[in-house]
């Protein structure tokens, strides 16, 4: 409530607020309370409780925490807030040293919500328990509370330079929100058992260097950063985790000597391997202070090298060496070199590792490669090659998941408990198992392509080498002579010839055929996967083949069961016709049957899934007999296939992407109730016929589902609720039944389709990019005032569309709505009160100016043919262009640059057509043109609103010479306001219906009709009508009441010695 009183004074009387100056009075009897306050104090400001705040902002009521009593003893709790006279006071912080070195406090409560500062609480040594509720600790705020048992810290997030070092009786600590500890954090937290930080992001040098008890401990995948010797000398830490978060892992365990599991997250992002120890480059003494200095470079220690006791280690991302950075200067005749970086040896080399697994997500074997740098136009020379990833691992038994995995150079040299090795690697590299001397059996897949020299020396054990390639993998030099005499080498059947004719092959005595690994059978070639399956790898059919895949085969004296077939088996075999997949084949590879001549194919019931690409381009294949338990057909699974019609199985519940793309000559398709998602391209390129029956199970159709095809009409069922983009695109669509169910016709939609009339539903309320982008048979469009939205390019070259009317509902506007639409003459803006939004059209041109770069945009109407407009709602008045440094964009009006705009008419709604020609000073220039502005041939405009407009503005050329048609009595208004004053031709209308035009001269009138004009009250009197151009059309000396027949536009006509511009 607000009470006014009037102030008599001698120069009249003043109205006072009361409730103003109530407000006011409180304000400065409260900073007088404050001030009397600070007087009265001595040491500090506030004492309560036995603590010392003292007052931070007198108007934001805050205080900070300073100090104890001296009598302050056993529990201390500090607050959120004190109460002082009837306020509440919040407490912001605990200052620095607040009590340092207190021996009387037991237990510790801060409910302050900002942080704890520098020491506050250093040396506090009977302080066994803290409850913080702050979201920093910093620097040395409880170094030292030797009898801190326990610290709950659910807000803190950052815990700076050792906080808490020292603390050695600190045994756990839960820290859920912290996201960074900083350097020795935790140092020589002895006691230290268990730390919870899932939160954690970044974690500084020494974090816990001595942390004595600390067994375990998980970097999770939250951790991005970590600094050098986090863990020095944690003597008792057996497990670590590394989570995926990192990326560059530092020499983080010094001294962690009984560190026995590790493990590295699976991630596909790679891990590099920081530098280990100091630095080693040694100069060789030559050449100091000439232009030809010489340094060796030697490679640093592997990061696990002196864990003696790591048992296992599990790798589940590929990793990589740090890089090796230097540069050089010469000053003073002498070359100088600042070594940044170098290149460690891999992480688990000559460790004590007993087990290593690989993860899924590792493609390549730890290497180190020697970057281009280090060569000696450098003069910078490597003295050691570097290690293998398990060079001298001397514990190392077992090797898990190696199969797909190439084995580089001195992988496993000298890991002298390793007994065999299986590999499905396509290369091994030099000195791969050099030294390996308990190494018994190496078994090789049938991708190996190539052994390196060394591979195999000094393997005194190596009684076996089973090699499942149908071609010899190439050697680089001899293996050793003891091997030739007593390593037995197990090749495939039908390779005896190529293996003693192949070099170093040739020259083992126990050359012997009994793998079976691929073998042919009536011109089908099967692959050997285990110990009594196999599957079908390839084929040699030699003519039109009818194909039936038998259950099981023999060969070698052994049965096999035929259990699937594989990538590629029949890729482009021409001469497979048909073929019948018998029912113990469980599984077909992706593209197994690629481009074949198939023409009829027999699913068993054991296939349940038909996978991506699968008989894709199979053109003459018009028959598939489905199994019944099918459930799913995949990706482009029968892409350009040869049917004419298809009955999808009523127990597959979605048409995946280009299932049946570019079957072009299938036009009868029954989709069953078991279907709710079509997804992109399903049918795209198809015929489809001119219908399809969209079941109403259907939720989801992908984008360009039914594009490109001969449809003509369809019906979208009310399920559907998800829709792409260009779902019919190109297609030969002229009715459309549209989905209650959505509510946004989405980008494409209906581009280039046969869409003659469209009658858009009440429940949309957006018009997507294109949606009817390049329908050239589209003549009407009807909107509805749901729609609100109407977005880029949603007409674009609509050629012939000849008009549209936009209800006043839509306030939103993309650019080139009406791109291309050469025919469209007439666009009515229907009368609505919210202001029109429209987006900037293209890029115009672009110049510099200033030291700044001008771009300059089109409006968003630019480029179309339209006559007529009708505008019903104020336009946006926001800003028209963006200033960024040096960049300026300049944004046209919407309507600007129509230059075939004749009539424009501006509703009596409209107060505001957008801002005018603004100047920017640090171009020294006008930019951003008017609504109207270069729409050159405008002869006519008509305002509706008695008020005028601001904003308008338009070319010189149309206010010399075109018609502006005011309401009545408004003349004067307009001749006085900006943009319309210019006008050298204003009138108004004699009657109250401004679209009808009756010019008033004196007593003698001008009427029109759609024959012409007729002048009343003129009878006997002299007549001239000119055109624009000042050219006589017209004369009559002495003019009878008769209608004069004339074209529409505009005229001027003298009657007697009076002269008007009339508008037709």
């Amino acid at each position: 409530m607000y009470v006014k009183v009037r102030i008599l004074t001698a120069n009249g009387g003043h109205w006072l607020n009361i409730q103003k100056m109530r407000t006011c009075f409180k304000r400065v009897v409260f900073a007088m309370l404050f001030m009397a306050m600070a007087l009265s104090l001595s040491a500090h400001d506030i004492e309560q409780d036995g603590i010392y705040y003292d007052v931070v902002s007198i108007s934001e009521l805050t205080v900070k925490a300073v100090g104890l009593a001296g009598n302050k003893e056993g529990d201390v709790v500090i607050p959120e807030q004190i109460v002082l006279n009837g306020r509440n006071l919040s407490v912001l912080s605990v200052a620095d040293e607040f009590a340092k070195n207190n021996k009387k406090i037991t237990n510790l409560t801060i409910l302050t919500q900002g942080k704890i500062g520098v020491s506050a609480f250093q040396g506090c040594s009977n302080l066994y328990s803290v409850t913080i509720s702050d979201t920093l600790v910093s620097a040395y705020a409880f170094s030292g509370c030797s009898l801190l048992e326990t610290v709950d810290a659910k807000n803190l997030t950052s815990i700076e330079v050792c906080a808490f070092s020292n603390c050695t009786s600190l045994i756990t600590c839960d820290f859920p929100s912290v996201k960074e500890i900083k350097e020795s954090a935790f140092y020589n937290c002895s006691m230290l058992e268990h730390l919870l930080l899932p939160m954690a992001e970044k974690i500084g040098d020494n974090a816990f260097e001595n942390c004595l008890q600390l067994s375990a401990f998980e970097l999770t995948n939250s951790v991005k950063e970590t600094g050098y010797d986090v863990f020095k000398n944690c003597k008792n830490l057996q497990s670590i985790v590394i989570g995926n978060g990192i990326t560059l892992l530092n020499d983080i365990f010094s001294g962690c000597n009984n560190l026995q599991y590790v493990k590295i997250v699976d991630s596909k992002k790679e891990l590099c391997i920081g530098r280990v120890g100091n630095r080693t480059c040694v100069y060789d003494g030559e050449g100091y202070t000439n232009s030809s200095p010489h340094y060796w470079y030697e490679p640093s220690r592997s990061m696990f090298s002196k864990s003696n006791n790591i048992k296992e280690v599990y790798i589940g991302r590929n990793l990589i060496t740090e890089c090796f950075r230097y540069k050089e200067s010469y000053q003073s005749g002498a070359y100088y070199y600042d070594y940044q970086h170098v290149i460690p040896n891999p992480a688990f080399s000559n460790s004590k590792v007993e087990k290593v697994i690989f993860g899924p997500e590792v493609t390549r074997v730890p290497t180190t490669y020697p970057i281009p740098e280090i060569n000696s136009s450098k003069n910078i020379y490597v003295r050691d090659t570097w290690d293998g990833a398990f060079q001298n691992c001397t514990n190392l038994v077992e090797v898990i998941n190696l199969a797909q995995l190439n084995i580089p150079e001195n992988a496993f040299k000298g890991c002298v408990k390793l007994t065999s090795i299986t590999s499905d690697a396509r290369s091994i590299g030099q000195s791969a198992f050099e030294g390996c001397s308990a190494l018994e059996a190496l078994t090789l897949g049938r991708k190996i392509e190539k052994i390196g020299s060394n591979a195999i020396k000094d393997c005194t054990s190596l009684k076996t080498i089973n090699i499942a390639s149908m071609t010899p993998p190439s050697c680089e030099a001899d293996f050793p002579a003891l091997n030739y005499i007593q390593t037995q080498v197990n090749i495939p059947y039908e390779t005896a010839s190529l293996y003693q004719n192949a070099d170093y092959w040739k020259n083992f005595w126990g050359l012997t055929e009994n793998i079976i690994s691929d073998f042919t059978l009536d011109n089908i070639v099967y692959r050997k996967v285990s110990d009594n399956v196999v599957a079908v790898c390839g084929n040699k059919l030699t003519t039109g083949s009818a194909v039936k895949l038998p259950e099981k085969v023999s060969f070698q004296g052994f049965d096999f069961d035929v259990t699937s077939i594989n990538y590629h088996a029949f890729y482009n075999c021409a001469n497979l016709k048909s073929i019948v997949v018998p029912n113990s084949v469980k599984d077909i590879e992706e593209e197994a049957f690629y481009g074949s001549g198939l023409r009829t194919v027999t699913l068993p019931n054991s296939i349940k899934t038909i996978k991506k690409e699968t008989f894709r381009d199979c053109k003459s294949l018009y028959s598939v007999t489905f199994p019944s338990g099918i459930n799913s057909i995949g990706e482009a699974a029968f892409y350009g296939c040869g049917f004419i019609s298809m009955k999808i199985p009523n127990t597959v519940e979605v048409i995946q992407k280009s299932t049946f793309e570019k079957c072009s000559k299938l036009e009868n398709v029954e989709i069953p109730l078991s279907v709710t998602k079509i997804e992109d391209s399903a049918f795209c390129g198809c015929n489809l016929g001119d219908e399809i029956l969209i079941p109403n199970s259907v939720t989801s159709l992908g984008n360009a589902c039914f594009s490109s095809t001969a449809l003509r009409t369809v019906t979208i069922p009310n399920s559907v609720t998800e829709m792409g983009t260009y779902v019919f695109g190109s297609s030969h669509l002229e009715t459309v039944n549209w989905s209650k169910g959505l509510s946004v016709i989405p980008a494409s939609t209906f581009y280039d389709t046969y869409i003659k009339s469209i009658s858009i539903p009440d429940w949309v309320t957006e018009i997507g990019e294109r949606a009817f982008g390049w329908c050239y048979y589209l003549r009407e469009v009807n909107i509805p005032q749901s729609v609100t939205t109407i977005s880029e390019s949603a007409f674009e070259n609509c050629k012939f569309l000849p008009s549209i009317n936009l209800p006043s509902s839509v306030i939103k506007f993309g650019k080139n709505i009406f791109h291309y639409c050469h025919h469209l003459k007439k666009v009515t803006f229907e009368d609505g009160d919210d202001m029109l939004s429209f987006s900037s059209g293209d890029l115009d041109t672009s110049s510099t100016v200033y030291n700044t770069t001008i771009k300059y945009y089109y409006g968003g109407f630019y480029d179309t043919k339209i006559e007529d407009l009708y505008i019903g709602s104020s336009l946006s008045d926001k800003t028209r262009y963006s200033l960024s440094g040096k960049l300026l964009e300049s944004y046209d009006g919407p309507f600007s640059k129509m230059e075939r705009l004749k009539k424009l008419t501006i509703g009596k709604n409209v107060s505001t057509l957008g801002p005018r020609q603004e100047y920017i000073a640090q171009v020294k220039a006008n930019i951003t043109p008017g609504s109207f502005k270069f729409c050159t041939a405008i002869d006519t405009v008509i305002v509706e609103a008695t008020n005028p407009p601001i904003g308008a503005e338009f070319t010189d050329s149309v206010y010399q010479h075109s018609t502006l048609i005011v309401p009545e009595g408004c003349i004067d208004a307009y001749r006085q306001t900006d943009g319309w004053k210019e006008f050298c031709n204003i009138f108004t209308p004699s009657t109250t219906d401004i679209k009808g035009y009756i010019y008033d001269l004196e007593k003698i009138k001008i009427e029109h009709n759609s024959s012409g004009i007729n002048i009343l009250n003129a009878t006997n009197s002299d007549v001239y009508i000119y055109n624009t151009m000042g050219v006589l059309i017209y004369k009559s000396r002495n003019y009878k009441d008769e209608v004069i027949p004339l074209k529409r536009g505009q005229y001027l006509v003298k009657i007697n010695e009076k002269t008007i511009k009339i508008i037709y």
